[in-house]
């Protein structure tokens, strides 16, 4: 196996919480983390769609 396939096959999600399908951490999350998380998730990627920034990129947070 590829240094390639064995490095994305580690970063597979293995919990099912991910919504990319890789690893994001969220399998440590309590159940009411995961549903914040989660929703901040779907608004971030709604607000990228509505600008036309691809799905998946990363863009700076303006912090808090």
């Amino acid at each position: 196996m590829e240094e390639s396939q064995k490095s994305e096959e580690s970063r597979a999600c293995g919990c099912g919480r991910s919504p990319t399908g890789k690893c994001m951490g969220w399998h440590a999350f309590t159940d009411e983390e995961f549903a914040n998380a989660k929703r901040e998730w779907q608004i971030q990627e709604d607000t990228k769609r509505m600008f036309g920034i691809p799905a998946g990129t990363k863009v700076p947070s303006q912090g808090t």
